[in-house]
């Protein structure tokens, strides 16, 4: 499903002019239904590989593919329809504060003029999936960490993503709601779609016994079928 072949991804500094390398010569395939784990540490390139595969970046040097699209030959039509086709879900949840759960949640559907009658069908299937239909008619602000996060987990599946990109989700939550967005994401993963995880955590990593790549100024150091966190 996700390949990169030999990429480099470079970024220019405005403040001294120089460039620096975010990637280096990155090989991978990451396969329909995998359950990926990206570690290493701040700056290794974890972000910058969710960023290629979603087509916010397109990569220096190399070839990334998704599916059958070419992330440097495909123009924006092409990248809004690739981001139809993955869910985000992000370390600071990135909720609309003045929407309801069930209108965050909504919001994914109501850009592509569903019908009103489907939207509200699917937002409470999924809220189901979640385990928040108690909380259709909060707002952000009354909500824990873990519900807000298990909120944009809901919003990143409500279209059926063939992709998730789980960029550090756990990061501002305590271990019993790490515990419980894990299995949630474990969980979707089971329903067939990929799951792109990054994460510092390493307890997470040890734990779910899934595919772990190791990064480290820009390269791959380690890619393990049942890998654990080793930096």
């Amino acid at each position: 499903m996700i390949y990169f072949n030999n990429v480099s991804k470079d970024y220019h500094l405005e403040l001294n002019k120089a460039t620096k390398r975010a990637l280096d010569s990155v090989n991978l395939a990451i396969e329909k239904n995998e359950f990926v784990i990206l570690c290493g540490k701040t700056g290794s390139g974890k972000t910058t590989i969710m960023k290629l595969i979603s087509g916010e970046e397109k990569p220096t040097f190399g070839e990334v593919k998704v599916g059958d699209l070419n992330i440097s030959e495909i123009g924006e039509r092409q990248i809004r329809n690739l981001r139809q086709r993955i869910g985000f879900v992000f370390q600071d949840f990135k909720l609309l504060p003045y929407k309801t759960v069930f209108e965050n949640v909504a919001f994914a559907l109501e850009a592509n003029n569903y019908k009103d009658d489907f939207i509200k069908k699917e937002v409470f299937r999924t809220l189901e999936i979640v385990n928040l239909e108690d909380k259709a008619d909060s707002f952000p602000n009354e909500l824990s960490g873990g519900e807000k996060q298990r909120t944009a987990i809901a919003r990143a599946i409500i279209r059926k993503p063939e992709i998730i990109l789980a960029d550090e989700p756990t990061g501002n939550l305590d271990p019993y709601n790490t515990r419980d967005i894990i299995k949630l994401l474990l969980k979707i993963n089971l329903n067939e779609s990929t799951i792109i995880l990054s994460t510092h955590n390493k307890d997470i990593v040890n734990n779910i016994q899934k595919r772990v790549i190791t990064l480290d100024k820009g390269m791959i150091l380690r890619d393990e079928k049942q890998g654990r966190y080793v930096i």
